[in-house]
Order: structure tokens, then sequence, then C-alpha cells
């Protein structure tokens, strides 16, 4: 019996496009670009942990996972990546 495909010839493709540095990248966008609300006493609010420390959180994250994938060669991966700590380092430039 002869094989009509040659699927087990082809080798999987490993370097995939990533989808969650773009939803965090949205993520961080629309937090840091709500309108400021005025807090009264005993309300509870962000703080500079949501505003700043976690925002430089995942780009020092995403920074470490781009050299990760160019040291593997995983293009897709790495541009997709890139889209985390640019966005992040363009909202902290334009937002202060």
């Amino acid at each position: 019996m002869q094989r009509t495909s040659d699927d087990d010839r082809t080798p999987p493709v490993k370097d995939r496009i990533l989808y969650w540095p773009i939803v965090l990248s949205a993520f961080w966008y629309w937090c840091l670009t709500l309108p400021p609300v005025e807090y009264s006493e005993g309300d509870l609010h962000p703080g500079p942990v949501l505003i700043l420390a976690a925002p430089m959180l995942s780009f020092a994250i995403g920074t470490l996972l781009c050299v990760y994938w160019l040291g593997l060669g995983a293009w897709r991966r790495l541009v997709s990546t890139l889209i985390l700590p640019i966005t992040v380092l363009l909202l902290l430039y334009f937002e202060y």
C-alpha cells in the first residue's frame, strides 16, 4: 500500500507568532490611557504598582525573552515579543 501524502517528511513548525505580548501591550495601553479618576478618602486605587511597576516588569521580561528568541533564531517569536517592550517604552515616554 502506498502513501498518498508526505506529511511524515514535513518538519513541524515550532517558530510561530505569540499572541500574549500583543494582548499584554493592549492591556497596558488601555490601563495607562484611562482618564484620571478623582478618588475620595477610603477608596482603593491602583497606585504606582499598576501604573509603573507592572509595565516595567513586563518590559524586562519581554526584553529577556527577545534576547532568548534571538539566540535561538526564532524570528517570528522575536518580532511578536518585541512588540511588548516597544509599546511599554512608548507609553511611558508619551505618558510622563
